[in-house]
């Protein structure tokens, strides 16, 4: 579900100037690599962020974990694309939805959980609606149906669908989901996460990257400052470029001797 994240005293310190000069960097190898003949077609592509731990953090199953951003990733401005998944019957959530004041989020369809499985039974439908949307959210209370309805392709690429507590003020909850960031947490090494836009200022990208990396402690049971090894950023298809490394006191004396 979605919750406020609490900063670290245990985050990593990255340099500022380090974040806006890879920034920079990867910003200019996506202009570099677009078709000339669409140089719009990338104008917001997402940017991620890398995060290499030498320690495999206390995860027991898949899972989205959210963490606040500064400058929201998920916006019209973007083009963004949200789906909320609910439970039946799907028109309950709805005429509930038309009378908050979400027109100006990038919240764009609200399905029932039974329309869902009946609607995307097939491959090819499950693919193009993983690329038709940017964000997946859902009722908590469809939980336990998901994998079935959604099927094995959507957890392959992580796109889970963030889990939402409905119940209580529904606006202010979907609205802090789409200011979120989200973390696949699984039992690998390396974690990639969706922190910027390419279209953002450099100051925008900084201050997002920052408060991900203060929140990321808490967000991934048992990881800790020193279990953080490599930070890195790029764009969807650029190579990756760092902003922070950390070297074991043995790396430290074998580069010495």
């Amino acid at each position: 579900m979605v919750k406020k994240v609490k900063k670290s005293t245990q985050s990593p310190k990255l340099a500022d100037s380090q974040i806006k000069k890879a920034f920079k960097a990867v910003k200019d190898l996506i202009i570099s690599s677009r078709n000339t003949k669409d140089l719009l077609s990338d104008e917001h592509e997402f940017i991620n962020m890398q995060v290499e731990v030498n320690h495999l953090p206390e995860i027991a199953t898949l899972r989205c974990v959210p963490i606040p951003l500064p400058h929201a990733i998920y916006d019209k401005k973007f083009n963004s694309q949200v789906m909320l998944i609910v439970k039946d019957p799907q028109r309950a959530m709805k005429e509930k939805l038309d009378g908050l004041g979400l027109k100006d989020t990038p919240l764009t369809k609200i399905i029932g959980i039974s329309k869902l499985g009946k609607n995307y039974t097939q491959y090819k439908d499950r693919r193009e609606l993983i690329r038709q949307y940017d964000l997946f959210l859902a009722d908590i209370r469809v939980f336990n149906m998901l994998p079935d309805r959604l099927g094995k392709y959507f957890y392959e690429k992580k796109k889970i669908p963030c889990l939402l507590n409905l119940d209580d003020d529904v606006e202010a909850t979907l609205r802090r989901a789409m200011s979120s960031t989200f973390i696949i947490a699984a039992k690998g090494p390396i974690f990639c996460i969706k922190i910027a836009r390419s279209s953002m200022s450099e100051k925008e990208v900084m201050e997002n990257v920052q408060a991900a990396i203060e929140a990321l402690p808490n967000a991934i049971p048992g990881l800790e400052r020193q279990h953080i090894r490599r930070i890195e950023i790029k764009g969807q298809t650029t190579m990756a470029l760092p902003v922070y490394n950390f070297l074991s006191e043995e790396e430290i004396q074998a580069y010495k001797n």
